[in-house]
């Protein structure tokens, strides 16, 4: 999990860790349609979710490179 929120912070993309669950917070940056997680919609916004009991850096960031190669 500290991978993904080192990544978040250097791609300057806000969130928060509200227990077990990262939010992910919307931004004018397409970076949010490719980060991890589920949209959740508010009163407010919409936003990303994610479980960090279950989330896989390794295999997140291995789907994104493959998804990168296909499309060179």
């Amino acid at each position: 999990m500290e991978n993904l929120i080192l990544l978040l912070e250097n791609l300057e993309q806000p969130y928060t860790l509200n227990g077990t669950t990262l939010i992910i917070y919307p931004t004018s940056s397409p970076m949010l349609e490719i980060l991890p997680g589920n949209w959740v919609s508010t009163e407010d916004s919409t936003e990303l979710h994610l479980d960090t009991t279950t989330f896989d850096f390794i295999k997140y960031v291995a789907k994104r490179i493959i998804s990168l190669a296909d499309t060179i």
